[in-house]
């Protein structure tokens, strides 16, 4: 049989669950009416924001991918070309 403090204890546990259930619960409901207020043209004005944006960021991506390859390039270039000539010089 539990003491009268486990009961105690056992209540206060059970209320402090209640308390942080009802807060859940009221955050839920905003969060809910939140969402029901808006309208399918404003999600879908958020979708195309966000599409847009990130077919921009890739189309960005890509193109500095590909600068960095030109460039990388570029620079095993101007290096094979500086060993041809160091070589050539002890010739």
């Amino acid at each position: 049989m539990p003491s009268k403090k486990e009961l105690e204890q056992g209540a206060g546990a059970l209320s402090d669950n209640e308390k942080d259930t009802l807060q859940a619960q009221e955050a839920l409901r905003m969060q809910s009416a939140n969402l029901a207020a808006l309208t399918t043209d404003e999600i879908q004005e958020q979708v195309t924001f966000w599409s847009t944006g990130s077919a921009v960021a890739e189309r960005a991506l890509q193109e500095s991918r590909m600068r960095h390859i030109d460039r990388k390039s570029a620079a095993d270039r101007v290096q094979m070309r500086q060993t041809t000539l160091e070589t050539s010089d002890r010739n």
